[in-house]
């Protein structure tokens, strides 16, 4: 087993199931061992794009908005969220970011999640 795919195991058990990135030919062996996992890997178009957090069913599921807010403020990381999470984070919250939309891109033997920010 190759570290990449111990990595990714490692997070499914943790019960990861988004990654933020850009792929490349750094992080290679972890998109291959992506290829046979759970988790979606959401291509943004910049690395800064990637350090923030998208807010969506799992925070209302879990009613946990009032955690991400303060999460978010205390480390000071923007919050995006979905359609399905409107509202779980104040609009006037310095964090804040609004809306995005989630769109899903075919890239060779790559199914990829791409957030238009």
């Amino acid at each position: 087993m190759k570290a990449a795919e111990l990595f990714i195991r490692c997070l499914e058990h943790e019960g990861v199931e988004y990654i933020f990135g850009i792929p490349g030919e750094e992080n290679l062996e972890v998109m291959d061992a992506l290829l046979d996992s759970s988790i979606r890997f959401i291509t943004t178009r910049h690395e800064q794009g990637a350090a923030f957090i998208l807010a969506g069913n799992g925070v209302v599921r879990s009613r946990a908005w009032g955690q991400l807010a303060d999460f978010a403020g205390r480390l000071n990381i923007p919050v995006a969220n979905t359609f399905m999470a409107k509202g779980v984070i104040p609009f006037k919250h310095p964090c804040a970011l609004g809306s995005e939309d989630i769109v899903v891109c075919d890239v060779g033997a790559h199914k990829m999640w791409m957030a238009r920010m």
